[in-house]
């Protein structure tokens, strides 16, 4: 949910209250951390259960990631279409189209499996577009 993570600015785009660790250092190895709570109040729309179905994680800023919106807690397996899982993740991390590995993955459609805290799972599918 931020637009740069390793950048001197940013812009923090959370869907849900979100606490962020900025690090910085300098020149001389010193290092410091402070916290920030970016708080989101949207009533109603954090109810609403949203799954694109695709995204372009070019670095262009725009649909960079695969963004699911909810108003619950939830994990996140996506597969490529020999049905391995390529990534996985919690509601605190979103898509950025690499896998765990840190490689980027190819175009293309993908599968999700999407199971919330209640235990409603939703199945689906991506397309991942450079």
């Amino acid at each position: 949910s931020l637009s740069c993570v390793a950048c001197q600015s940013t812009l923090a785009s959370p869907i849900m209250t979100t606490t962020y660790t900025v690090v910085a250092a300098d020149t001389n190895g010193c290092i410091s951390s402070s916290t920030v709570m970016v708080t989101v109040d949207a009533i109603g729309f954090a109810d609403t259960l949203f799954i694109p179905n695709v995204f372009s994680p070019n670095g262009d800023g725009t649909n960079d990631l695969f963004l699911i919106t909810t108003g619950s807690e939830y994990s996140l397996n996506i597969f490529n279409r020999w049905g391995e899982v390529v990534y996985t993740s919690d509601y605190r991390q979103f898509w950025d189209g690499r896998t765990d590995a840190g490689e980027l993955s190819p175009e293309g459609t993908y599968y999700y499996l999407l199971v919330l805290e209640n235990g409603d799972a939703h199945k689906g599918h991506v397309t991942l577009v450079r």
